[in-house]
């Protein structure tokens, strides 16, 4: 019976020593996914940083723009249609279009980041 069995535990010997080598490099993989889940996670955090830096930039840009549009307004009531004035006038809605184009802008990158993280987390293991 030990002749008969010894082929077949040499075998088995094989294919536990062949798992076990599996083993060790599916460890190996784990160790780095689990790095790229750290720094996917880290990516994100500093990409919703990012994301909140400018939403608050973006909300000061629209309280100036509106701060400006209503001293424009109290400006053209007050000063009326002097020729003089017009120069100042036209200054500010220079002013105010240029505020107005940089929050556009600002907003496009808003809508890229968060159209990154949330590619990032849909791509994140595990999400």
């Amino acid at each position: 019976a030990n002749k008969r069995n010894r082929p077949d535990i040499a075998e088995l010997s094989k294919q536990v020593k062949s798992l076990q080598s599996d083993l060790k490099a599916s460890k190996g993989t784990l160790s780095g996914m689990s790095k790229e889940v750290k720094a996917s996670a880290a990516q994100i955090s500093a990409l919703k940083k990012q994301i909140n830096e400018m939403q608050e930039s973006n909300a000061t840009l629209a309280k100036s723009t509106d701060t400006l549009k209503k001293e424009l307004q109290q400006m053209k009531a007050v000063l009326g249609s002097a020729a003089d004035f017009d120069d100042r006038i036209t200054s500010l809605e220079v002013a105010i279009k240029a505020i107005d184009a940089h929050r556009s802008q600002v907003n496009g990158r808003l809508e890229k980041l968060d159209k990154e993280v949330g590619s990032l987390l849909r791509a994140a293991p595990g999400a």
